[in-house]
């Protein structure tokens, strides 16, 4: 070997180690003394680029690359290396051939397969790459970054079982890669695995501490748990971590505001707002933010007036939101004006001007998804129908609506139903099992409308539209024909895209029309078919630490619900009965319930009684045993503006005798409807002094009250199990899938 010969081995031998230890300037300065004897080493040249690369010199980097490249042709590590750069450098067209290139000589070169798809999902082409992850993972089965990176092309086509197979594959291969486990768990947040998913990501972060977006995520967990203190700690966490991180701010701003934190809520809206001039979900809190429980009647009022100053400063500020990107501006609508309908006004007008808002920010946003569609032609076939909800489960909404989706003729009626959100219980499993299509929807609120869209529904029904920002956002869209919103939450939706509101003919007021700026179509007795409740047997008031010796008035309302106007006429009630005691729950917020009973016990006290002598109030309970407590107590108060619709069907069903005040609008009417469905006109009141009057009577006079029970037992039999609702909303739905229509109200 020759002395020059030597050198050279000897610098490459150096440079190589020097690699290995991580002295890139020893390495670089033996390859330069290489190069000075062989410049046409592509070998030196090929460790010279990979040095620059790892500098972040690309340019350097490229040009070291390409000249190795240029005397070895055909090497696929230098082919690979050369990809990698043109990648950061943006140049993908490059990259991609020279990836491609590099695995025609090396078919077997499975880190290229892998840098292949990542490159194509770059270019948005989530199926192609899916292709040269698996064809990585054929050459080396245990290769977790490719199992990781097929889960996150396989979740980019919808496909969240498979890819959450994927990412449970990478994890399993290498338990230290804490993308695939990052990964893991937000598939399993997206399919309601709340519980893996929150393994996962603490998996994240003991592998990864510090991370802000750990900690986010985190908190999303214990969101989907109801561990509200807990995802309140990691939201701030992530703020302290990353005090840029906008999603973590009005996150822990809006939940905030949901248990009545008003004043850091809008503090944190308005730092956003600062921050981001643009943010359209920070506009939207600030703006539109309503407390959850007010102390008087001026607050309330004063809530409204700055609500619809806000409506019209979101108005003039509407250009900035249409700046953002489409996918951002989607994702930053997400909103409801949940708490407006409690509070005793016409919302008519407020929700109108929200719904044009909305509508018009949703056409910029997903403008493939507003555009008329021709009316519906089902002859011949079975009238599709769809059903649109995140409440398809034991609560007022799936008690309800259930049998407009189990119960029409399926000889006529093609059913499907579209569940948001993964919470499922019996009533979910029955709905689902019963109709022609079940299908969960799950990702961008894009993906979501194309879903239902595929299916090509002539009529889409929302039971409820206001209580979840998603179905509300829908609801704006026109994914069908003809599109319907119910009274699972009984205000209209001001949306230019609801064509109905379907109603309860005996809910409504005279001239109802008037309150909708759909147009209402009325169902006989109760709007459905509802099956009687079984009220079980048993049950002791001793079980509930109830008095055994008093007078129970059960008032069950959930609290954010409860407007001023009710606590002096419960005191009222009261003060007119020494023994009587007021039931109550509280709230699953407990800041709720101290800012709800703060103000209760203030009119209580003006009215000379003892709060904790007075009124009790019990934790939420299992359904059969609040039912229990239906059958333990002596009668119901209804609540004003607002009635009870599953609470009065439980206590009609349980034989409590019930009061009730009707208002003004079709969502303070209810209980009203059921009793005189059931002849039990003397429990309607005609004012608050009739009501007081009915109330006082009921609970001191045990003859009448036993007498009235006696007649419940039978006359609701009237409310309970009919047909009629049914055949009336199947008539409707023919009606308008033939260009009917139906006559207004």
């Amino acid at each position: 070997m020759t002395s020059a010969a030597g050198d050279i081995d000897a610098w490459r031998r150096a440079a190589i180690e020097a690699q290995r230890k991580g002295d890139l300037i020893g390495a670089e300065a033996a390859l330069q003394k290489l190069l000075g004897a062989s410049p046409n080493d592509a070998d030196a040249l090929y460790r010279l680029g990979l040095i620059a690369h790892a500098r972040g010199e690309r340019e350097l980097a490229a040009q070291r690359l390409s000249a190795a490249l240029a005397h070895s042709p055909d090497e696929p590590a230098v082919l690979y290396s050369l990809a990698g750069v043109r990648q950061d450098q943006g140049r993908l067209d490059e990259a991609l051939a020279l990836l491609r290139r590099a695995l025609e000589r090396a078919p077997g070169f499975f880190q290229a397969h892998n840098n292949l798809g990542l490159l194509l999902l770059d270019l948005g082409d989530p199926a192609a790459a899916s292709a040269a992850f698996r064809r990585a993972i054929a050459v080396r089965p245990d290769y977790a970054s490719a199992w990781n990176h097929l889960g996150i092309a396989l979740r980019a086509q919808g496909e969240l079982q498979e890819a959450l197979a994927c990412f449970r594959r990478a994890t399993g291969f290498s338990p230290g890669l804490a993308d695939a486990h990052f990964n893991l768990g937000v598939t399993c947040l997206a399919l309601g695995l709340t519980h893996d998913a929150l393994k996962a990501f603490e998996t994240v972060d003991r592998l990864r501490p510090g991370q802000a977006r750990t900690r986010f995520h985190l908190a999303q967990c214990h969101l989907a748990l109801g561990n509200l203190q807990a995802a309140l700690s990691e939201l701030r966490e992530c703020l302290k971590r990353d005090p840029t991180h906008a999603e973590a701010r009005c996150t822990l701003a809006r939940e905030l505001a949901r248990i009545g934190q008003s004043a850091e809520a809008l503090a944190l809206f308005e730092e956003e707002r600062r921050q981001r001039p643009d943010s359209l979900r920070a506009a939207l809190g600030f703006h539109l933010h309503l407390p959850v429980v007010v102390t008087n009647p001026t607050e309330l009022e004063a809530a409204r007036k700055r609500f619809a100053r806000g409506l019209d400063q979101l108005r003039e500020e509407k250009g900035r939101f249409l700046a953002l990107p489409p996918t951002a501006l989607a994702q930053q609508l997400e909103w409801t004006n949940f708490f407006l309908a409690y509070q005793g006004g016409e919302d008519r007008p407020l929700q109108a001007a929200y719904g044009a808002l909305v509508t018009d920010l949703s056409s910029h946003a997903l403008p493939q998804f507003t555009q008329p569609l021709p009316r519906p032609s089902p002859a011949g076939r079975r009238i599709r129908v769809g059903f649109v909800s995140s409440f398809l489960r034991q609560c007022t909404v799936g008690n309800y609506f259930m049998r407009w989706m189990t119960g029409i003729d399926r000889a006529r009626f093609d059913v499907g139903v579209y569940r948001i959100g993964s919470k499922r219980d019996a009533v979910t499993a029955e709905i689902e099992s019963a109709c022609d299509r079940a299908v969960a929807l799950t990702g961008t609120l894009a993906e979501m409308a194309g879903r239902i869209r595929a299916d090509e529904p002539d009529v889409l029904v929302f039971p409820e539209v206001g209580m979840d920002s998603r179905t509300f956002l829908l609801a704006a869209l026109r994914l069908a024909p003809v599109q319907c919103a119910a009274w699972g939450h009984p205000v209209t939706t001001g949306l230019p895209n609801v064509d109905y509101f379907l109603s309860c003919e005996a809910m409504e007021p005279p001239g109802a029309q008037a309150h909708y700026s759909e147009r209402l179509v009325t169902l006989p007795g109760i709007g459905t078919r509802y099956e009687r409740p079984r009220c079980p047997d048993g049950g002791r008031r001793a079980d509930f630490g109830l008095p055994p010796d008093k007078t129970l008035y059960l008032f069950p309302q959930s609290l954010f619900k409860i407007h001023p106007d009710n606590d002096v006429v419960l005191a009222r009630v009261l003060a007119g009965d020494p023994e009587g005691v007021l039931v109550l729950f509280e709230d699953r917020h407990p800041e709720v319930t101290t800012r709800f009973l703060a103000r209760l016990d203030a009119v209580l006290a003006a009215h000379g009684l003892k709060a904790g002598e007075r009124r009790i109030v019990l934790p939420v309970l299992p359904h059969a045993d609040y039912l229990r407590v239906n059958r333990l107590c002596d009668l119901m108060l209804d609540s004003l503006h607002w009635s009870g619709g599953n609470t009065s069907l439980d206590a009609l069903a349980c034989g409590l005798p019930l009061v009730t005040l009707p208002g003004d609008f079709m969502r303070g009417r209810q209980s009203m409807a059921m009793l005189r469905l059931s002849e039990l006109d003397e429990l309607v009141a005609a004012d608050i002094d009739d009501y007081v009057r009915i109330a006082s009577r009921l609970g001191r006079d045990r003859e009448w009250r036993t007498a009235v029970r006696e007649r419940l037992a039978q006359a609701v039999n009237a409310v309970f199990g009919r047909d009629d609702p049914l055949k009336s909303l199947a008539a409707f739905f023919v009606d308008v899938t033939q260009g009917v229509g139906r006559k207004d109200v």
